[in-house]
C-alpha cells in the first residue's frame, strides 16, 4: 500500500497561518509521494474553500455557525469537531494528522481513532481543553473539563508535532509512554515578493515598533499601552495593527497620540519594516500557545520584544533576537527603562543575528517535515 495520511482541521487553506502551514505540509508530502486528503469545513463565504488549490483529495463539510455569540460558537464547535473527526476516520486514508481547530477536534479525533484503531499524529497548536482554564472559563475540577481532558487522552497519538520543546515536554506529562516527536513552530516563513516600503516606513531616522496581530485572551493590553505610553514620537513610531478581544481598549488608548500609526493589518512581506515587534502571553498561557507572529518576524530579519515567561518557547527559541520584559514585575516602569536604553545600535545588533537564527529555524522546519514523512512511512504497512 502507498504511503497515506488525512489532514483535518476546520480550516485548510491559503491566507491564515494555520491554514498556511497545513497547506505547505500537504505539498511537501505530496512531493515526497504521499497520497494526502484533506477534510476540513466549507469556507462561510461561498460553500466552498480556496483548499482546492492544494493536492490531494479533499473533503467539505458543514459549517454550523460563523457569528459572534459565544455559547453557539462552542455548541457549533462541538458538532463540528466531532463531524470532522468521524469523516477523517471514514474516509479510511491512513494516519490522520489531527490539528487543533475547532476547539477540542483533538477529543473527538482520540475517541475516533481508538474505537476504529486508527494511527493519529497530534499536531498541538493551541491546546484544548488546557485553554478554558487558561482563560478563566473552567476550573481543573470541573466535571466538563475533567470529561474533556480525559477524552482527548482515550488514544496515546503515535507522534507529536509540537510548536517547541517546552510544549512537547508539557504534553508529554499527560502520557504514561514516550511518543515521538517534532518541533514544528508555526510563522517559519519568509516573504518572496519585494515590495517598495510602505508610506508608514518613511520614519525619519525613527525606530519602528510595532504589535501586528490578534491581542486576544492570551495577551497582555497593558503590556501595550505601557510601550505606546512610554515611546518618544521624536525618536519612534509605534505600528499598530490588532485585532481580537483586547484590541478595542488598546485601539482607543493609542487613539491621537502622536507617532502611532493603526493599521488594519500589516502583510507578512511588511514586517521587515518594523524594527522591534511586540510580542506578549500571560504566564498562564505557557505551553498552551506559542505566538506565531514572532517566528514570522524574526525570519523577516526583526528584533522581537518578549512579555512572557523565560520558560516559553517563544523566548527559549527567539530569546537571541531580543529582549525580555517579565509579566510579574511593574509593567510601566519596565517599558520606560527598556525604551529609554533603546537605540539604533541595540536593534542593530539585535538584529545582526537574525539570519543565522533564522536559518536555523528554516532547518528545524525541514528536519520536522522530514520526521513526519518518515513516522508516516513507518505507519503505512507496505
Amino acid at each position: 500500500m502507498a504511503t497515506q495520511c488525512t489532514i483535518v482541521n476546520r480550516e485548510i487553506q491559503p491566507g491564515g497561518i494555520i491554514g498556511d502551514s497545513a497547506g505547505e505540509l500537504a505539498r511537501y508530502l505530496t512531493g515526497r509521494g504521499v497520497k494526502v486528503s484533506l477534510v476540513s469545513l466549507r469556507d462561510a463565504s461561498d460553500g466552498q474553500t480556496s483548499a482546492s488549490s492544494l493536492p490531494g483529495e479533499h473533503h467539505l463539510l458543514r459549517r454550523y455557525y460563523n457569528g459572534k455569540n459565544k455559547v453557539l460558537r462552542l455548541l457549533s464547535s462541538l458538532l463540528e469537531g466531532r463531524q470532522l473527526a468521524r469523516r477523517a476516520v471514514s474516509v479510511n486514508h491512513g494516519p490522520i494528522i489531527c490539528m487543533t481547530n475547532p476547539p477540542l477536534l483533538n477529543f473527538w479525533v482520540a475517541r475516533q481513532t481508538r474505537a476504529r484503531g486508527v494511527p493519529w499524529l497530534y499536531w498541538s497548536l493551541d491546546l484544548y481543553p488546557e485553554a478554558f482554564l487558561a482563560a478563566g472559563l473552567a476550573k481543573a475540577t470541573n466535571f466538563f473539563y475533567r470529561f474533556f481532558k480525559r477524552g482527548s487522552l482515550a488514544s496515546t497519538p503515535s507522534h507529536l508535532i509540537a510548536l517547541g520543546p517546552r510544549q512537547a515536554e508539557h504534553i508529554q506529562a499527560d502520557y504514561s509512554t514516550p511518543i515521538s516527536r517534532s518541533i514544528l513552530p508555526c510563522g517559519i516563513v519568509r516573504s518572496q515578493v519585494p515590495q517598495e516600503p510602505p508610506s508608514w516606513a518613511q520614519a525619519e531616522d525613527r525606530l519602528i515598533l510595532g504589535y501586528a496581530g490578534n491581542l486576544g485572551e492570551a495577551h497582555s493590553a497593558e503590556f501595550v499601552k505601557a510601550l505606546i505610553e512610554a515611546m518618544n514620537p521624536e525618536r519612534h513610531r509605534f505600528v499598530l495593527a490588532a485585532a481580537g478581544a483586547k484590541a478595542d481598549q488598546v485601539l482607543e488608548f493609542a487613539q491621537g497620540r502622536p507617532g502611532v500609526t493603526v493599521l488594519p493589518s500589516v502583510p507578512r512581506e511588511q514586517l521587515r519594516y518594523i524594527d522591534v515587534h511586540l510580542v506578549s502571553l500571560l504566564p498562564e498561557w505557557d505551553h498552551i500557545c506559542v505566538p506565531s507572529k514572532a517566528f514570522s518576524a524574526v525570519c523577516e530579519g526583526g528584533s522581537i520584544l518578549f512579555h512572557g515567561s523565560e520558560a516559553n518557547d517563544n523566548w527559549q527559541l527567539l530569546g537571541d533576537a531580543g529582549w525580555r520584559l517579565d509579566p510579574s514585575g511593574d509593567m510601566r516602569s519596565q517599558a520606560a527603562e527598556w525604551m529609554k536604553a533603546l537605540t539604533r545600535e541595540t536593534v542593530q545588533a539585535k538584529k545582526a543575528g537574525t539570519p543565522r537564527l533564522a536559518d536555523r529555524l528554516f532547518a528545524m522546519k525541514e528536519k520536522a517535515f522530514e520526521e513526519i514523512y518518515c513516522k508516516l512511512e513507518e505507519l503505512c504497512p507496505a
